[in-house]
């Protein structure tokens, strides 16, 4: 079994190119799909600085969610976000997974309209794809790396929904 992997994402029109080299381990894996995801963090970033749709500002705060599970288990709890002095809207998000609950880092990486995509890191990486509306969204939630936000064919990866209002 390997222990390490490389990747290497180009990308001539954005003029971005991604090498990507882990560490795995024993027991992790580490696939194309997750290495393009990362680079798509980099390219999205290149192709527009300027948030496009709702003001940034609508999204800091505290939000009280409600989401469901891997296994279609009902959790709730919140997502706190900030904006930093470079326009970086970062935070957490806290939930129950995996039996447990704790906080996640995520990022928005994207707003087009009023869509929102935040990416989370727990031990695995998640997107989230919320569409913001005067103090409330709904959306989902996908586990695992998603290329443009298609997850994959097996049902175990599947949207999963997140609803939130704000505090």
């Amino acid at each position: 079994m390997s222990t390490a992997r490389s990747h290497l994402m180009i990308y001539p029109k954005e003029e971005v190119v991604v090498a990507y080299l882990s560490n795995t381990g024993d027991h992790v894996f580490f696939n194309a799909r997750e290495a393009q995801n990362i680079a798509e963090l980099f390219v999205e970033a290149k192709r527009s600085t300027e948030p496009k749709g709702i003001n940034p500002e609508v999204l800091v705060g505290e939000w009280e969610i409600s989401t469901t599970s891997l296994r279609g288990k009902k959790s709730d709890g919140i997502l706190e976000l900030s904006l930093d002095k470079n326009g970086i809207i970062s935070g957490k998000i806290e939930f129950k997974r995996s039996r447990k609950t704790e906080p996640y880092p995520v990022v928005v990486t994207d707003i087009k309209n009023n869509q929102v995509h935040l990416v989370g890191v727990s031990p695995m990486f998640m997107d989230f794809y919320l569409n913001v509306d005067k103090g409330s969204f709904t959306g989902t939630w996908l586990h695992d790396f998603n290329v443009k936000g298609i997850p994959e064919d097996d049902e175990y990866w599947k949207p999963r929904v997140i609803e939130g209002k704000k505090l």
